[in-house]
């Protein structure tokens, strides 16, 4: 039997937040190495776009985990835990 592998969407934004950092560490290096050796020039407008989708690759996981609590908090203990009725939407029946 073949099993249908599943994308989990944490070790997605994971993932993603690795990539982010280590492009934003490679994208540091190259600045300072073609700065110092004059040959390299820094475009202010690319930097900040660079910069800011670094940014939202980085950040998105943390975002995404406080979206979760704040949902989980709203919602009914019994419901959090799976011992909701499906029939009444009730606890206990």
């Amino acid at each position: 039997m073949r099993s249908i592998a599943r994308l989990d969407f944490d070790d997605l934004m994971r993932d993603l937040m690795h990539v982010g950092f280590g492009m934003l560490l490679a994208w540091s290096l190259t600045g300072i190495v073609g700065v110092m050796s004059h040959q390299l020039t820094v475009d202010p407008h690319a930097s900040l776009r660079f910069l800011l989708a670094v940014l939202i690759v980085v950040f998105a996981r943390r975002t995404y985990w406080e979206v979760l609590e704040w949902r989980w908090r709203r919602v009914d203990p019994d419901e959090r835990s799976g011992f909701v009725s499906p029939l009444t939407g009730k606890p206990g029946g």
